[in-house]
């Protein structure tokens, strides 16, 4: 659910930086308020779904370094086990 809520909060803030990038900057260049108002909307929804993009390509980079990360930490125990045993093994001989 935090994940979900995140989303929420990210995708909401892109809107909001691409309505008010779109909006200030059609002010300043001396737009009419109706065409600067419908290109801030359109804005908005731009960059909310570029937002949704960006946020779904971090999360699932960060689910594949974890992952990753799991994967190598397993391998190294099974490997420090493997050296045990094989130390093990010499001193029995012995």
């Amino acid at each position: 659910m935090e994940t979900l809520a995140q989303s929420k909060f990210f995708i909401a803030l892109g809107g909001f930086l691409g309505f008010a990038l779109t909006f200030a900057s059609g002010m300043l260049a001396g737009g009419d308020a109706a065409n600067v108002l419908r290109d801030a909307s359109i804005g908005c929804l731009i960059c909310g779904f570029l937002m949704k993009m960006l946020m779904s390509v971090i999360h699932s980079n960060v689910q594949t370094a974890m992952q990753n990360r799991m994967l190598e930490r397993k391998e190294e125990a099974q490997f420090e086990d493997e050296e045990d045993e094989l130390t093990d093994d010499e001193n029995y001989d012995e």
